[in-house]
Parts: C-alpha cells; structure tokens; sequence
C-alpha cells in the first residue's frame, strides 16, 4: 500500500478531529474546560448569595439592595455566556470522543462499535503531523515515536542528534506498508519504517536493536495508550460492566474463613486492566468443562510458565463481563492458599478444622469456584503434618454448589494424579497449550508501568524482555509470571 493511499485511509477515519488538534488540542480544550467549570460555580455562589440577600434584607438598606441588583444582574449574564462556552467545548468534546475512541477492541459490542479499523488512531496522528519528504522523521519526533524509542533506552537528545546528521532521508514516495490482519497499527508502521530506510536500521543496528525490538516496543507504546483512552470512556460498556453490582454479592454466603487464605482471581492487581486474550483457545476449553454441570472439576495442565494461572484471571475477567455461559453466571474465581492454610495450622487436627470450615463456607456460598495451584506440591505439604488433602477434599468434589479447579503439570499428572481413582472419577482435564512469550512479555509490562508510577524509573523493553527469559531461566520455584514480578 503506497503512502498516499494509507493517508487516504487514515483521514476518512479520523480526518474531523486531526484538523481539530490543529486549531484547538486536546490539552487546551481540557485547560479552557477546567477553568470555565470553576468560574462558573464561583459565579453560581455569588448569584445564589446575591439572590439570598436581596430576599432577606430590610428596606432601610434600600440603596445597597439596588447596587447589589445591579451586581447581580451581571453576575447572572456572565454566568450564561459561560455556560454557552462551556457547552460549545461539551459538544467539542463529545465530536472528538465519537472518532477518538474507534479501534478499542471492545468486549462489550456497543451500536455503531467499530472495534477493527485499517488504520490506527496512532498512526492516522503520525501520518498527519508529518513532512511526507521525511517518514522517518515524521515517525520519530511524533509522541509515540519518541515514547517508543525511550522504551528501547534511546533518549531525545540522541535522537535529535542522529536526525540532524542522517546522511539521507526517507521520503513518502519510497515508502510502502502491507496491509495487516488487524489494520496497521503502530508496530506494523514502525517495523515498515525499520525495513525501508537503512539508515535508520543501521542506527539502531549500533546499538544492539534488531526488529524483534522495536516491533515489540512500539507494541508496549500502542496498548498503553489503547489502556488509557479505554480508562478515560468512563461510559462505555466496558467500563460500567465491571462495575460490581451493589447488592448481588448479598444472595451469597459470607465466606470469612476462607477469604484468609486466598485472593479473588478479579481482584489479582497482576492482572488489573489487563485485556486477557485466547488465541489458542484454553479459557473457553475451561468454561465449556465447566459449564457441563453444576458438579463438573477441572484440572488444568500446562508446562511450569504456560500461563495456567493467566488462564484462571481471563476466566474471572470474562464471568465479571457478563460474557460467559449461563451456569458460571455470578461465580467468582478463588485461588486458595492451602500452603498458607498449613503455616497457620501447625498441627493435623487444628489445619482439618480450619480446613472444613473454609469448605463449608465455600459451599454453602454457592458462588465460589476453588482454584488450587500445583496440587502436587500441595498433597506433599500437606503430608508434612500427616493430611490426606485429597481425602479432605472429596467430600466436595460432587457438591453442586462448589466447582473445584486444580492445576497441574504433566510429569505430575501423570505421577500423582492418574494414580488417585477419585480424582479421574470427579475431574475432567484440559491441557494448556504452550506459553506465548509475547503474552508474558505484555503482562509483565503493565506491571512495569505500575512500579513506575511509584518510583519513578524508566523501564526499557529490553529489561522487560530480560526479566521474562531470566525468572524463567534461574528461578527453579514458583510459576510464571509470579516469577517475572518477584524479579
């Protein structure tokens, strides 16, 4: 696809509001709106104060009442012109909101939802911006070039410096982009840019960067900002649909016993705001187990890293959206902490105690699907103090108000779980297909984000990625991506 006709593309997407930051960006829209919002409660104050006044006072004061009328009359006018132009930028405002927001990929369908558009917002915003004698310029003085060279280490002023002594430039008429699956996003726009202009490639050659990481980088850049603006429409679907209802817990047991060794899956802040997706099919292999009945068991097997856990958080995600079978409909994901549970116990006859009280809360809730990770090492822990946890368990596992979830590796289904007759009579299995490195890679990264806005650092792709390959490489305990936030 040549230039000219991506461009094409692009404005009769989001031409409207291209031209719109022309005349009056977004910051000076949000400024103006600010400041119109509190002159006109300041002026509303002194109208409601101006109105009590002249309401209460005496006639003596008959003057004073015509000067303060006069004042008000004023006040009242000027209040009006304001609320004229601070409805003219609502309306603004809400003109740019209906082309900012297309491509989110919304999971909720809304009318009029255009959730795959050929062309990104932030690539229909660099191709605007920029001198077509100059792509590669065009792409990385714009505001997700730049972010997206900082990810990958490399600051403005390095940046400034290799394009003012470029031995040649990279003009629109050289360029060509193929079209993509899911529209040219800013990856595709920057690994094109990366392909075509060599000077560039060798610039980044220089410093150990191949296209693996700009690719992935400009990745990061595009779904941070995909977050954002997803944050900011506070109305949609979406947003609203993961707001919890404020009485519908109530239909449910309290379940105080168990809530002390565990954590809901929706509440995991690994996972918050993060748009679980599943290409290879695993949560809805997941569901569709567990929607069988109300007494159907899962165990779930995957390899050390494949992202069970990540399974478990997309299952919560998608009954908390409402996008889920009927039978699961209101449950809640538990990951429970039995090796927590065992700490506290100490003895066999206090942690059986515990543990039954925990299950019948659990039970008698209704609500509560159990998840238990590793349960390999869980019945080894258990023994420590003489326990039979599966003996403790069975009990439950035809129960139709509680739905149980292990998870497994393959090497210990096959040594401990295939040799339990209970558990293949009450569990089915589903086997994870292998883990995506770029998934872990783009949960990990929202995480980064997290610890930046506490300490302030800069986090490159490049450490991301590290992070990844060395917890998975050196940390023989725990499972991914736990291991990758602990590092």
């Amino acid at each position: 696809m040549p230039y000219d006709t991506l461009r094409n593309i692009a404005y009769s997407l989001y031409g409207p509001i291209l031209h719109l930051e022309d005349v009056l960006p977004y910051a000076t829209r949000r400024k103006w709106s600010l400041w119109l919002s509190v002159s006109i409660v300041v002026l509303l104050l002194l109208a409601f104060g101006s109105f009590t006044v002249s309401t209460t006072v005496g006639q003596q004061y008959a003057g004073a009442l015509t000067t303060l009328s006069g004042i008000g009359t004023k006040v009242y006018g000027l209040l009006l012109i304001l609320l004229a132009v601070r409805f003219c930028l609502s309306a603004l405002e809400a003109f740019h909101r209906s082309y900012y927001y297309r491509g989110l990929n919304l999971i909720l369908e809304e009318i009029d939802s255009d959730n795959d558009v050929p062309v990104s917002f932030e690539v229909s915003s660099i191709l605007h911006n920029m001198n077509p004698a100059d792509v590669t310029h065009g792409f990385l003085t714009s505001a997700y070039g730049e972010d997206t060279m900082i990810r990958l280490g490399i600051m403005q002023e390095e940046l400034h410096q290799y394009l003012e002594t470029r031995s040649k430039t990279f003009s629109s008429e050289q360029f060509s982009i193929e079209r993509a699956p899911h529209g040219i996003t800013l990856p595709v726009y920057a690994a094109a840019v990366w392909r075509q202009d060599e000077t560039f490639k060798q610039f980044l050659f220089e410093r150990g960067i191949q296209e693996k990481e700009l690719v992935g980088s400009a990745d990061w850049i595009m779904r941070t900002n995909r977050l954002l603006r997803n944050n900011e429409r506070w109305y949609s679907r979406d947003v609203l649909g993961r707001i919890e209802g404020i009485a519908k817990g109530w239909a449910y047991g309290e379940k105080y016993t168990l809530e002390r060794f565990g954590h809901y899956m929706i509440h995991d802040s690994a996972y918050a705001g993060v748009v679980a997706h599943d290409e290879d099919g695993d949560v809805e292999a997941l569901e569709a187990e567990l929607a069988r009945s109300r007494q159907a068991n899962v165990v779930l097997v995957g390899k050390e890293g494949s992202g069970k856990r990540d399974v478990l958080a997309s299952l919560a995600h998608k009954i908390r959206e409402g996008h889920i079978l009927p039978v699961l409909e209101y449950k809640q994901v538990f990951l429970f902490d039995i090796g927590a549970m065992v700490s506290v116990a100490k003895t066999k006859g206090a942690f059986e105690e515990l543990f039954r009280k925990a299950l019948t809360e659990a039970t008698s809730s209704g609500d509560i699907i159990l998840a238990i990770e590793n349960i390999s090492s869980v019945m080894h822990n258990a023994a420590t103090i003489d326990v039979d946890i599966i003996s403790l368990l069975e009990p439950y596992f035809d129960v139709p108000t509680l739905q149980i979830v292990l998870t497994s590796s393959e090497e210990q289904l096959h040594r401990d779980i295939e040799q339990d007759a209970r558990l293949n009579r009450y569990f089915e299995i589903v086997r994870l297909h292998e883990v995506d490195t770029g998934g872990l890679i783009s949960i990990v990264a929202q995480s980064v984000l997290r610890l930046e806005q506490k300490h302030l650092p800069i986090v490159t792709y490049q450490a991301v990625v590290t992070i990844v390959q060395d917890a998975d490489r050196y940390f023989s305990d725990g499972v991914m991506p736990d291991k990758a936030f602990d590092l």
